[in-house]
């Protein structure tokens, strides 16, 4: 991480390291080096984990200027997409962060959906350049990606992912001024705020907001009121802001 000046990295670093050690590097050195069928084969990923997105969400494009304006988005998204599984039952591209070791990860969970029996599936999908099945390493290197992502999740729905491990690996500064688009989505979602600082004093941790929509009394929890954490914007069928 010193090496290429890293504040954290993906899960899918990890993933590909647990593939190939030098291929990560090789990636982190020569970023745009794809070959055409590589590059053919991640432009259909894409495409397809777009479709599926769009199958439960309504995208918005909410224009960034800072890093602070993104992670402003992202714990908005978080939030919403929290009240919608409860809710539908299913949800995609939920982002998720948090520390292994010493390391701060970022990654974004395909799917999360509530099975018949009440539990909560993580699904991980994967595209293939031909119809057959994977090779055991290959199911190896995904088993060890879905693995770190419930891992990471369960540390933020435990509350073991703390503002200020966000703060400082990630390098934010919370009194910068959010810019105009962001502030305008975080209005409509209740949150009238200047900073990332003011939206984290206002706001709850993702133990507290899963909490709050797993609780028969949720409609009429003074707490919930008073600091104003979800408003109603933030129901069911509330947007997914991106």
């Amino acid at each position: 991480m010193e090496r290429f000046h890293l504040k954290y990295l993906h899960v899918t670093d990890l993933c590909t390291q647990n593939w190939c050690e030098l291929q990560m590097v090789y990636g982190k050195k020569f970023p745009g080096l794809l070959t055409p069928e590589k590059a053919a084969v991640l432009d259909s990923g894409a495409s397809i984990h777009l479709a599926k997105e769009l199958e439960l969400h309504n995208l918005m494009t909410v224009p960034v200027t800072t890093k602070e304006d993104a992670w402003t988005i992202k714990f908005l998204n978080i939030l919403s997409m929290i009240s919608t599984l409860q809710s539908e039952g299913r949800i995609r591209e939920f982002p998720v962060f948090g520390e292994v070791e010493g390391i701060f990860l970022v990654g974004v969970i395909d799917e999360l959906c509530y099975k018949s029996k009440g539990e909560l599936e993580l699904a991980e999908l994967k595209t293939r350049r031909r119809p057959v099945l994977p090779l055991p390493a290959q199911k190896k290197k995904d088993c060890f990606q879905v693995s770190l992502y419930k891992y990471i999740f369960d540390a933020m729905v435990q509350g073991k992912v703390t503002p200020a491990s966000v703060v400082h690996h990630s390098k934010l500064c919370l009194d910068k001024s959010l810019g105009p688009s962001v502030l305008k989505h975080a209005l409509q979602g209740g949150f009238s705020v200047k900073s990332l600082g003011d939206l984290m004093e206002l706001g709850v941790d993702v133990e507290e907001a899963w909490k709050c929509w797993t609780c028969d009394y949720v409609d009429i929890c003074d707490w919930r009121r008073g600091r104003g954490a979800l408003s109603s914007s933030l129901e069911p069928k509330a947007k997914e802001l991106k």
